[in-house]
């Protein structure tokens, strides 16, 4: 009979401390508890903030907004460091035109550069970017309208100094020069001369600048001469 007691009081010890194992890991996970969040690490720098703004500004106030060919406007960027003091180097690049300068550093807060106008008639796409002191890099953008050039060909007659009548005597020498432009494009030109009743010292002439000019010669005839000038544009 004792030996009998002992066994259920063992057998009741054994259930009571399972039960309470089991009750205890239940009570823990129902409570939910608290997730801390983890310590800052005061080694850890935090990321550097900043602003960039890109904007443009025409010379001429009746531009339209609009870059003509061989114009030049102003690309300006607006770029700061919060908590710094110290310039930035602000890198500018485009799609269209031509930058004077692919970079600036800012003073006062602000960068400036050039762009010129190429003539195409396409929007340039213009980025300005900046890098922060710890490597971070900010960057805006704008849409640059281009006009289209246009291909032209002006002549004119320059008389000497002497010749105030502007009528060209015998054998009496005087330039003839011709203004060149060519849509898109900057290369050299060769301009051909002619006449039925003058005379040329050279039939052709090529571009420097834009301007191609010869010397003509009066054949003193009382007749008015007609000079055509003439060029052959790159694409023909």
């Amino acid at each position: 009979m004792y030996v009998d007691s002992l066994s259920r009081t063992f057998l009741v010890c054994i259930a009571t401390l399972v039960l309470t194992a089991c009750g205890g890991g239940g009570g823990g996970g129902g409570g939910g508890g608290t997730i801390l969040d983890p310590t800052p690490d005061p080694n850890e720098d935090e990321a550097a903030t900043g602003r960039i703004e890109l904007s443009i500004v025409f010379s001429d106030e009746d531009s339209g907004d609009i870059l003509g060919d061989n114009e030049r406007a102003t690309l300006r960027a607006t770029a700061s460091e919060d908590d710094a003091s110290g310039e930035l180097v602000v890198r500018f690049s485009t799609t269209g035109g031509t930058l004077a300068e692919s970079s600036a550093s800012t003073s006062d807060g602000v960068a400036t550069v050039e762009i010129i106008g190429d003539g195409s008639g396409t929007p340039a796409t213009v980025t300005a970017a900046v890098t922060l002191s710890d490597g971070t890099e900010l960057s805006d953008e704008i849409v640059v309208q281009m006009s289209e050039a246009e291909s032209s060909i002006a002549l004119s007659i320059i008389f000497d100094a002497a010749n105030e009548d502007g009528i060209l005597a015998n054998n009496e020498q005087a330039t003839l020069q011709a203004i060149v432009n060519e849509e898109g494009s900057t290369d050299e030109l060769v301009v051909r001369f002619s006449s039925e009743s003058v005379d040329f010292e050279d039939t052709s002439a090529s571009t420097s600048d834009g301007i191609a000019t010869v010397d003509i010669f009066g054949d003193g005839s009382g007749t008015p001469a007609t000079v055509t000038a003439t060029v052959t544009l790159s694409d023909g």
